[in-house]
C-alpha cells in the first residue's frame, strides 16, 4: 500500500476570519499537513471544489448559510467526505443535528488545543480515507 502522502486527498478550510485561517494554515504546516486549501467565502469553495476534496473542515457561522448547510451539499456530491466543523456557539442541539447528517468530527473553537485536535482529525481521516482513495484512483488506471 502507498503511503498516505502519495494518495491526492485534498482539504478544503473554509472560515470568515482570516485570523483563524492564519494560525490553521500554520498549525497545519508545522504538523505536516501539505495539500490542503483555504477559503474566506463560500462561493469560493464550491468554486475550487472537485471531485479530491475529501476532508473539509468548515466554521459553523459562515455567512449567507452556515456550516450544516454547506456540510449537507458537500455530502451530498461525496458522501465519503470527512467534514469537520469548527464553532463557538453554545447550542448543544446543533452538534447534535451535525452528527445526525454525518459530521465526522465537531471541534469547539477557542478551546485548549482545539487547533491541535482539528489537525489529529484531520491526520485521522485522512489515514482513514487513503485506502478507499487509493483503490479508486487505481481503478481510475486501469480503465
Amino acid at each position: 500500500m502507498k503511503n498516505t502522502s502519495d494518495v491526492n486527498i485534498v482539504t478544503f478550510i473554509l472560515d470568515d476570519s482570516k485570523i483563524e485561517l492564519n494560525l490553521m494554515e500554520r498549525v497545519f504546516k508545522s504538523s505536516g499537513i501539505e495539500n490542503f486549501k483555504l477559503f474566506t467565502k463560500e462561493e469560493d469553495f464550491w468554486m475550487h471544489y472537485h471531485k479530491d476534496v475529501h476532508v473539509a473542515v468548515l466554521d459553523y457561522l459562515i455567512k449567507p448559510g452556515n456550516g450544516l448547510d454547506i456540510a449537507e451539499k458537500l455530502l451530498e456530491k461525496n458522501p465519503y467526505c470527512k467534514i469537520i466543523i469548527r464553532s463557538s456557539i453554545e447550542d448543544d442541539d446543533v452538534p447534535i443535528r451535525a452528527i445526525n447528517i454525518g459530521i465526522y468530527k465537531w471541534i469547539k473553537k477557542n478551546e485548549e488545543n482545539d487547533l491541535e485536535k482539528c489537525v489529529n482529525y484531520v491526520k485521522r481521516a485522512i489515514e482513514l480515507l487513503a485506502p478507499f482513495i487509493e483503490y479508486q484512483q487505481s481503478k481510475l488506471v486501469l480503465k
